[in-house]
């Protein structure tokens, strides 16, 4: 992640500054496209006002002008002097961030390791004294049992791992162990992997929960069903949405070819 994401934008001098308020809407806009590309390349624009042009979709330099007399043109391009001061605000701060961050951090290894150093030398210096030691190690160290998880619960959490949606996994288990009192581990495991790949790259929101699914033998159900489960049409709202946007983007790229220009031509500024 960049160590400035973003930049601040003082709203009041923003609203009551001469030179943006004369500005009109589109130019204001184009000031603020900027902005952001400057922002991005580290506060210096390193093009010509011709490429500029294309890039804040203004139709001529005279147009243009009252937003690049909010820069200064240096050897490097057109500078805005408050972002830059702006710029290096940001990045001065990230760093002494991250400069605090790397002391915190070493400060806390060299701990662990005092602490286990001192831990190891104690643990030495009582089973070296061997004078008033009247127990022998077997006596005292404890034996780890590891409880290991019987079969039926692996082929359940093995089933729980295959399902596209891995929530409420308590409630999930209970409810696979229930359905292998019916159907076989291959055959039920066999048809949760197939429902996966059916739904496979859509919203996790539209699977059902797993408890759900295995409660209601699902797994019984038409595959053909599943690469439409559940997934509501586009709504009349939505569509008219697609569809301005649409149109909205084919006017652009109409405007451009007509400048001659491609939207890769743009998008690469």
């Amino acid at each position: 992640m960049s160590k400035a994401p973003y930049f601040p934008l003082y709203v009041a001098d923003w609203l009551s500054a001469p030179e943006i308020t004369i500005m009109t809407g589109a130019q204001e806009g184009a000031y603020i496209r900027l902005l952001c590309l400057s922002w991005k390349l580290k506060a210096v624009l390193p093009y010509s006002a011709e490429q500029l042009l294309q890039f804040v979709k203004l139709s001529t330099i005279e147009e243009l002008e009252p937003v690049l007399k909010m820069f200064v043109k240096t050897n490097e391009g057109y500078v805005n002097t408050r972002l830059q001061e702006e710029y290096a605000k940001m990045i001065a701060k990230s760093n002494k961030a991250s400069k605090s961050a790397k002391v915190r951090w070493g400060n806390a290894n060299a701990m662990r390791t005092h602490d286990k150093n001192n831990a190891n030398a104690m643990r030495t210096e009582c089973y070296s004294d061997t004078d008033t030691d009247t127990y022998s190690n077997t006596d005292t160290k404890k034996k780890r049992t590891i409880v290991q998880p019987n079969p039926l619960e692996r082929k359940c959490e093995e089933i729980y791992r295959a399902y596209p949606r891995r929530v409420g996994k308590k409630k999930a288990l209970a409810s696979i162990k229930s359905a292998l009192k019916e159907k076989d581990f291959a055959f039920l495991l066999e048809r949760v992997q197939t429902f996966a790949r059916a739904v496979d790259g859509q919203e996790e929101k539209w699977i059902p929960l797993p408890t759900t699914w295995f409660n209601q033998g699902r797994y019984d159900d038409d595959e053909a069903m599943w690469s439409v489960w559940n997934k509501p049409s586009e709504t009349p709202w939505e569509k008219k949405a697609r569809e301005d946007k649409e149109q909205s983007m084919r006017e652009y790229e109409e405007d451009l070819a007509a400048k001659g220009l491609k939207r890769e031509d743009i998008d690469g500024l």
